[in-house]
């Protein structure tokens, strides 16, 4: 059947419940309260960015997100990989 095209989308829903815990709708929230810039929050949000560096230190965006957040860094990506894609 061609009349339909399904496209299922995964994201990060541990940082996005944070977000809404903490009091945020959207990334452009967040990333006027944070100084992150949008389209990271939207990488990390869509699972296109590891919260870890290639070395596997948490990134630095991820620091103050969490910060912001306030929750502690490796608790928002529990189930998100730490090896950094590609």
């Amino acid at each position: 059947m061609k009349d339909y095209r399904v496209i299922i989308t995964i994201k990060n829903n541990h940082l996005w419940r944070a977000m809404q815990r903490a009091g945020f709708t959207t990334a452009a929230e967040l990333s006027r309260a944070s100084g992150v810039r949008q389209d990271r929050i939207g990488l990390l949000l869509n699972l296109k960015m590891s919260p870890t560096t290639r070395t596997g230190e948490i990134r630095p965006i991820v620091a103050r997100l969490s910060s912001v957040l306030g929750v502690i860094p490796e608790g928002n990506y529990i189930l998100y990989s730490l090896t950094e894609k590609g």
